[in-house]
């Protein structure tokens, strides 16, 4: 009697493959594709309902003692496939994910290394910036350059994303600071940088930028290169204004020829450099946030120090919508 209980041969086979399909399909979904989800779990609920006993009940009868020495054989060679199909999953798919995810972090640290925040105050500048990528590996760069005759501030924003970016980032920060210790123009700097990277980066890739130079005799030089404005807040008057020179970005056309301009400042002007992940932040309405939410904030906060524009800056922006690109932004407030 008791050896009518036990399944047939042909049902405990099928009940194998069936578990190890299944087992493959949760694990094709996780690793490869999301999609195939609604499907697996279609098939491994789906087919409960079928009664299978029925359909393979005259396919034969095992003794219970034959069905228990043959289940454990089963029960060996699924347990030994399995673990072959595990290493071979390791091998190709895991080692493979732990190299990708092991660049990457190997990638993100370099990114803090080169892009570090900049805390600044020298008695006659107070210079605060950060940047904020995306993803683990952004394509922005804030950096300050100071030599006994003037101080260079510059944020810049590298094509695409990740490590692609990174090493273009890379170049171009090695390529500038070592033209900054020299007493060389804006626009000389620049210019040659250009002409470098045009040789070395992908046929699609670019680097648009802010830079801007204060001397010790309130003047400044300021170069755009494809880039947002610089807004400069003038204590004296109230009022913003947006420092343009519209020109194409770095290593587009290696015999661009890139120029700058001079002003005067005063103690207590404000300047904000930034790149677009900032002002291209959307609402749930689809408006992007702008220049002039930043214009109204520098108004707003201009009796505040650097770091306080900052926050106050990123805290409207954090309230207004998602990031969905770096974000990068250096305030430099003349104080003497």
């Amino acid at each position: 009697m008791l050896q009518n209980l036990s399944p047939p041969i042909s049902l405990t086979l099928f009940w194998s493959a069936y578990s190890g399909c299944v087992g493959v399909g949760w694990a094709y979904t996780f690793s490869r594709n999301r999609k195939a989800l609604v499907l697996v779990i279609i098939f491994q609920l789906g087919l409960l309902f079928i009664p299978w006993n029925r359909i393979f009940a005259g396919f034969g009868i095992l003794s219970k003692s034959s069905k228990l020495i043959f289940d454990a054989i089963l029960i060996y060679l699924g347990v030994s496939i399995g673990y072959v199909f595990f290493v071979i999953f390791i091998t190709r798919e895991g080692i493979k994910q732990f190299r990708l995810k092991t660049e990457i972090d190997l990638a993100a640290q370099m990114h803090d290394i080169l892009v570090p925040s900049i805390d600044f105050n020298n008695g006659k500048f107070e210079v605060y910036g950060k940047s904020n990528p995306a993803l683990d590996i952004g394509g922005d760069l804030i950096d300050l350059y100071k030599n006994d005759n003037h101080i260079t501030v510059y944020v810049a924003d590298v094509s695409g994303h990740g490590i692609d970016a990174g090493l273009l980032m890379g170049m171009f920060k090695s390529a500038i600071h070592s033209w900054l210790g020299s007493d060389s123009s804006l626009p000389k700097i620049i210019n040659e940088i250009n002409k470098t990277l045009h040789k070395l980066k992908k046929p699609n890739m670019f680097v648009t930028g802010s830079f801007i130079r204060f001397y010790s005799n309130y003047s400044l030089e300021f170069l755009i290169a494809g880039h947002l404005p610089i807004l400069y807040y003038s204590k004296n008057l109230n009022t913003v204004e947006l420092l343009l020179i519209k020109q194409i970005p770095v290593a587009i056309k290696d015999d661009f020829v890139f120029s700058s301009r001079s002003i005067n400042y005063s103690k207590g002007d404000i300047f904000v450099l930034l790149t677009d992940g900032i002002v291209e932040v959307m609402d749930n309405n689809g408006e992007m946030f702008g220049l002039d939410k930043i214009e109204k904030i520098l108004l707003d906060n201009s009796s505040g120090s650097s770091k306080n524009i900052f926050n106050s800056i990123m805290n409207e922006i954090n309230n207004f919508g998602k990031q969905q690109d770096d974000q990068s932004a250096v305030i430099i407030k003349s104080i003497a």
